[in-house]
């Protein structure tokens, strides 16, 4: 895993966006506890809120491969 083209280190702490249902350890996602929950669930936008007022913004979404997804076989 990159961070800003970066190797992922082990012992930073690092700020990550996630759903509600993660946060709070849904589908044993227990290793984000301890956390700390820096925009209260009431304030916060859902993907969908995100991705239309985008595509309000830029009228026509087009859609490319953008190859940050890189997938290794051993």
């Amino acid at each position: 895993m990159l961070v800003n083209n970066q190797p992922l280190e082990l012992q930073k702490n690092y700020t990550v966006a996630m759903p509600h249902y993660i946060f709070n350890g849904g589908d044993g996602f227990t290793m984000f506890d301890p956390n700390t929950l820096m925009v209260e669930e009431t304030n916060a936008r859902t993907d969908a809120e995100v991705l239309i007022e985008y595509a309000k913004n830029i009228g026509v979404i087009h859609e490319t491969i953008e190859g940050r997804i890189t997938v290794l076989v051993d």
